[in-house]
C-alpha cells in the first residue's frame, strides 16, 4: 500500500514540474495561435484569403490586399492601395546600410522638412506581437505638427522596418483590421 502511495506520489510530482517547465514552451510556440483569437481579425481568421507577399530587400516579407503594391524609390517605400493612393511610407532604419539612421530622419524625408522633433505613445490597444506594433508618433517641425500612427516590424533590437500610416485606425476599423494583419503575417512568418 505504501509502494502504491509513494509511486502516484512520483508520477504526481512529476506531472507538476513537468507542466511547470512546459508553460513557456507553450507560450512561445502557441503565441500566434493565441494573439489570433485575441485580436479576431479578419483577414488573419480567413486565412489572409486575397492578399499577397510583400518583400522588401535585405529586410523580410509581409502580406499586403492582392490589389495593393509595393513601391520603391531610394531606400523609401510606399504600400500603394487599391485606390492607387499611398496608405504608408517606409524604410529600413538601424543598420549601416539602412538610408535612415532613426525614426527622425525617415519622418523628415517624407514630409520634406529639414528636421523633426518626434515623441513616441505607444498604442495599447494593439497587440504587440514577437516585438512588433503599433505605435502613435507626434510629429513636430518649426511650423508643423502632426500624429500619426507608426507600424514597427522588428527584424531584431537593431534592425526594423518601420511605416508611417497615411490612416487614422482609431477612425477606420478596417485600416486598423489591415494594419493588424500586416503586423500578424510579419511576425509569424505566414
Amino acid at each position: 500500500m505504501s509502494r502504491r502511495i509513494i509511486i502516484i506520489s512520483i508520477i504526481f510530482v512529476c506531472i507538476i514540474v513537468l507542466t511547470y517547465l512546459s508553460i513557456p514552451a507553450i507560450a512561445v510556440l502557441g503565441e500566434s495561435l493565441l494573439v489570433r483569437f485575441e485580436i479576431r481579425n479578419p483577414y488573419v481568421n480567413s486565412g489572409f484569403c486575397g492578399w499577397s507577399c510583400a518583400n522588401v530587400e535585405d529586410f523580410g516579407s509581409f502580406l499586403i490586399p492582392n490589389e495593393w503594391s509595393l513601391e520603391e524609390e531610394s531606400g523609401i517605400y510606399k504600400i500603394i492601395d487599391d485606390s492607387n493612393k499611398v496608405w504608408a511610407v517606409g524604410a529600413v532604419v538601424g543598420t549601416e546600410a539602412s538610408h535612415f539612421d532613426d525614426y527622425e530622419d525617415l519622418v523628415s524625408a517624407i514630409y520634406k522638412l529639414p528636421s523633426v522633433k518626434i515623441t513616441t505613445d505607444p498604442y495599447t490597444e494593439f497587440l504587440m506581437m514577437n516585438g512588433s506594433d503599433v505605435d502613435l508618433l507626434h510629429v513636430q517641425g518649426d511650423v508643423f505638427e502632426d500624429d500619426v500612427f507608426c507600424i514597427q516590424l522588428f527584424e531584431n533590437s537593431q534592425k526594423e522596418l518601420v511605416w508611417i500610416m497615411r490612416a487614422d485606425i482609431t477612425l477606420d476599423e478596417e485600416q486598423y483590421n489591415i494594419a493588424e494583419a500586416i503586423v500578424y503575417s510579419f511576425a509569424f512568418g505566414i
